[in-house]
């Protein structure tokens, strides 16, 4: 099973307004359609967000 897409920065946005008015985790998920969890780990870590570099197999 692969590992989804990165948040666009449009969908970053989308988040942050949409906590910063009070929705809940879950309404956020429902609305930008991505999982709960993606949308936590970048409440948590939006600094950080997109720019660990990913280790795969090399080319």
């Amino acid at each position: 099973m692969g590992r989804a897409s990165t948040l666009s920065l449009h969908e970053r946005g989308q988040i942050k307004v949409l906590s910063t008015t009070g929705y809940t985790v879950k309404r956020i998920a429902d609305d930008v359609k991505r999982s709960r969890k993606a949308i936590m780990n970048f409440l948590r870590h939006q600094e950080e967000y997109g720019t660990k570099k990913s280790i795969g197999l090399p080319d």
